[in-house]
Formats: structure tokens, C-alpha cells, sequence
């Protein structure tokens, strides 16, 4: 077979670049954001606590990390062996991309902030927050005057306030609107747990996210050259 010029090998990165970025969920933009969290099951949690790196890579700023589903991550490997490494300046590193907790939540989104239009370009999508508005959404959920917002009849929307744009001056308001029956289209439950999994990179992804990263040339790793052995083991099986 004729090894991969270097033009393939990135046209491929791309498009695996595009499989885990910012498209694939919601963030909370500054002002507000309208939401409706949607039905996932009686019984069922409506979020699901992801492992989240934040790289600030041009196109691909957040990653959902397969640690997620303790799965094998390129991202967490690296921060892992720069933050053991005897080197300063290879632990002063792995501080730029640690990684965080953020919560996963199945959601449309509206175009204004009164509820009049459900932004149908975007559909159903899963909605990234902090904990501490996941903590917010959790005290009005769990008051008992405040009901159910994932109740398709009797539940309602809530309103995401943002201020600030940096690190250090952005604050979050969780507001709750009346309550109104959810859109038709949108009442049936979502598989919430399929949604994340849909959404996360492969190994070979974040391999290629944090070579990104750190602009570093393709390179097998330990990984790839065990799944290559496999792969030569069952073609001499079907010999």
C-alpha cells in the first residue's frame, strides 16, 4: 500500500477535527439564552457530568473527553505524563490544560429570550454548563413549588443570564419562566446517554487534537502500534 502523503494525512486530521468541535454542543453565549430541557425518562438523570478540556485550540476550544465513559484519551495521557514528569516546565504545561467537570444537558434552544421561536436550525442539542449552573438548575428542580422543568405539559423554560466575557468577571443568573406545555415535535424522550457518546472523539481523535496542540508532526504511539499488531494477528488468522 502507498504511504499517505502529507496533504492526506491532513485532510484526514480535519475531518476528524471537525467530529469534536464546538458544533457538536451548545455553550452559554453572553446575555441571555433561552432553553427547554427536554423529557429523558422517568426516574432518569437529565445530565450527565462529562471530563472536559478546554485547549483553546482555533475551531476546536472544548473537547469531551472519553474519560467521560472511562475510555482511552490522548488529551488525558499527555496532561498525565507532563504533570509526572520531573521536567518544571513539563509540569508548568500540563496546568494550561487540566482537565474540568462540566455537565451535558439535552435541550432546544430558542431565538429570543420570550420563547416565541424555537431555533429549529439547531434542534435538539446538549447544552454544556459549569457546575455551578448545573448546581443552580438543581436547586430549582428540586423546589417543590418550582415543579419539573423537563415535564413536557406542565414543565417550562429557563433563561441563562451571562455577563462578562473573561475568566474572572463572568457571572451566571438561572431564571425560570412560566410554565408551557413543550412543543409537539420535541416531546418524546431522548437517549441522553447516546447523545454524549455520539458526541465524543475517538482515541485517534484527541491524538490528533493535542498533536494540534502542541504542533507536533503525526507520530504512532503505543496505542496505534498495538491496534496495527491486532490488526496484522487476524489477517494471519485468515490465512
Amino acid at each position: 500500500m502507498a504511504k499517505e502523503t502529507l496533504k492526506e494525512r491532513l485532510a484526514k486530521k480535519r475531518e476528524s477535527l471537525k467530529k469534536s468541535g464546538p458544533g457538536k454542543f451548545l455553550t452559554v453565549k453572553e446575555g441571555t439564552t433561552r432553553i427547554r430541557v427536554l423529557p429523558v425518562g422517568e426516574e432518569k438523570d437529565w445530565a450527565i457530568e462529562s471530563v472536559y478540556f478546554y485547549l483553546g485550540v482555533k475551531d476546536n476550544m472544548g473537547v469531551i473527553s472519553p474519560a467521560t465513559f472511562s475510555e482511552k484519551c490522548a488529551i488525558m495521557k499527555a496532561h498525565r505524563e507532563l504533570s509526572e514528569s520531573s521536567n518544571k516546565s513539563d509540569r508548568e504545561m500540563a496546568t494550561k490544560f487540566k482537565p474540568g467537570r462540566r455537565f451535558l444537558i439535552p435541550v432546544i434552544k430558542y431565538k429570543d429570550e420570550k420563547g416565541k421561536e424555537i431555533d429549529t436550525e439547531v434542534g435538539v442539542k446538549l447544552l454544556l454548563v459549569s457546575a455551578g449552573i448545573y448546581q443552580d438548575m438543581l436547586d430549582v428542580y428540586l423546589d417543590d413549588d418550582a415543579g419539573d422543568f423537563t415535564d413536557p405539559k406542565k414543565g417550562y423554560d429557563l433563561k441563562i443570564k451571562r455577563t462578562g466575557k473573561g475568566k474572572n468577571d463572568t457571572e451566571y443568573t438561572l431564571l425560570r419562566a412560566n410554565p408551557t406545555p413543550l412543543d409537539k415535535a420535541y416531546r418524546k424522550e431522548v437517549d441522553l446517554e447516546k447523545m454524549v457518546k455520539e458526541i465524543i472523539p475517538s482515541y485517534k481523535d484527541t491524538k490528533d487534537i493535542i498533536e494540534q496542540y502542541f504542533n507536533l508532526p503525526p507520530k504512532d504511539d503505543e496505542e496505534d502500534l498495538d491496534e496495527k499488531k491486532d490488526k496484522k494477528k487476524k489477517k494471519k488468522k485468515d490465512i
